[in-house]
């Protein structure tokens, strides 16, 4: 029997979701903080 080698596309593909995810992360943290400085700034005004 001949198995298709899947390892490697499915380790490159765990890989880039763990990315996005990390990705995404980052993101809404980005935002997160952002929206906090943003309500700090509006306070003083």
């Amino acid at each position: 029997m001949c198995k298709p080698n899947t390892g490697l596309g499915y380790k490159t593909i765990h890989k880039l979701l763990k990315l996005q995810n990390l990705q995404s992360f980052l993101n809404s943290h980005v935002n997160y903080q952002n929206s906090l400085l943003y309500f700090e700034i509006n306070q003083y005004e």
